[in-house]
């Protein structure tokens, strides 16, 4: 068996929780953008998804220095192009995005049909420029994206991948999502004063008890 096909069956054993998601992920003719719930609520107010040419703060700080701001582009995921076993080949490198803006993650499904597809740079096409990137599935946007080229919005739990809500487009959408992540993280509280309770602490949770018994 050769490295490629072990690591992916290691993937595929070792995180059965993207057997529910790709599916999702890899129908349909589409481009994903992920954001937060305080982000989508800016994107749909202006209109657009729009390139960060330094005006939005960014969750990572080798963002500043990304491939999609040297090239004014907004930053994609492309699973429709790759196949099952690139997409599982580099879930090491695009599965922490899918749960990393807070106790509710959206991912924006974007209509590939709506964009001008000369505006697309796939990762196949940036790999000659040699820049820091997630191989197979990563991909980048030329200029803004409007809304009306949305066609869903996925809500990603923290604390639960398979529980995923997949929100249509509609007029009704944002306060839909912003009910979802309050309920969410109401929960992630409770459950979390409850592990503190316990005694049970992550490393980051420890960290902020500390600061808030030295406030006190």
């Amino acid at each position: 068996m050769t490295y490629e096909k072990q690591k992916v069956a290691c993937v595929a054993e070792e995180r059965p929780e993207l057997s529910s998601i790709l599916p999702i992920l890899m129908g349909g003719n589409a481009l994903w953008h992920r954001t937060s719930v305080k982000s989508l609520k800016a994107i749909i107010d202006s209109g657009f998804i729009q390139p960060n040419l330094g005006q939005f703060e960014v969750t990572y700080s080798q963002s500043c220095q990304c491939f999609g701001r040297s090239i004014g582009a907004v930053c994609m995921f492309d699973f429709n192009s790759a196949t099952p076993e690139q997409v599982l080949f580099s879930a090491d490198n695009w599965g922490g995005f899918l749960v990393d803006r807070g106790a509710a993650t959206v991912w924006i499904r974007v209509d590939r049909d709506k964009l001008d597809p000369n505006n697309i740079v796939s990762s196949e096409d940036a790999s000659a420029l040699r820049p820091t990137l997630i191989p197979y599935v990563e991909a980048w946007y030329r200029g803004p994206i409007p809304k009306a080229a949305f066609i869903a919005f996925l809500v990603i739990k923290r604390t639960a991948i398979a529980g995923h809500i997949l929100v249509p487009n509609t007029a009704s959408a944002m306060d839909v999502i912003e009910e979802i992540s309050i309920a969410w993280e109401a929960e992630q509280e409770s459950d979390e004063a409850v592990r503190h309770s316990n005694g049970e602490f992550t490393l980051a949770g420890a960290v902020k008890a500390s600061a808030s018994s030295r406030e006190r």
